[in-house]
């Protein structure tokens, strides 16, 4: 149609920020696969002794981690399976619904707030640092990301994860780690 040249309409496929995006989804579905994510999860189950509070701040490290390294979107796709099935394991129904709510919207906080700390965490994240990169003489790479990414990331998981309690009280829920 004489729009652009051939050059010009692939262009945008051969940035390195798409190929970012490509392999972090990639590395989404091997952790999926091979049940990396399932046995971080059980490893917090283990580690809180079943206190429900303790289980949902470490599973929102685990998330904040994960989403540093793979898009948020993908950990939190990969994530909520987890997220169901520890809620399966609470006796009482009306309980066991609110701490799923909890769960679902711990993963979802977690890992939105564990992406900001890299330029892998998002797709959003490494458009900015590609324009960062074009306008500063110097660049702006993964570490200078890092810089300003990192702390708020300390800061904000944990008072996210007071948060929630303080805006969806539940009861003390103990989960049986019992098999």
């Amino acid at each position: 149609l004489g729009i652009s040249s051939d050059t010009g309409a692939f262009a945008s496929f051969g940035r390195p920020v798409l190929f970012l995006i490509l392999g972090s989804l990639f590395l989404a579905e091997a952790l999926r696969k091979h049940g990396l994510t399932r046995r971080l999860a059980l490893y917090a189950i283990l580690h809180s002794g079943g206190n429900f509070r303790r289980l949902v701040l470490g599973l929102m490290l685990i998330t904040g981690l994960l989403s540093m390294w793979v898009l948020n979107t993908a950990t939190t796709a990969v994530l909520i399976p987890v997220a169901i099935t520890i809620a399966q394991r609470i006796q009482r129904q009306e309980v066991a619904q609110r701490a799923l709510a909890i769960l679902i919207l711990c993963i979802a906080y977690s890992s939105s707030i564990g992406a900001i700390a890299t330029i892998m965490g998002s797709g959003e994240n490494a458009i900015a640092s590609g324009l960062l990169s074009e306008n500063s003489p110097s660049g702006f790479g993964f570490l200078d990301w890092m810089k300003y990414g990192l702390p708020l990331v300390v800061i904000l998981l944990p008072l996210s994860w007071f948060l929630l309690f303080q805006a969806l009280p539940v009861p003390s829920i103990v989960i049986d780690t019992e098999p």
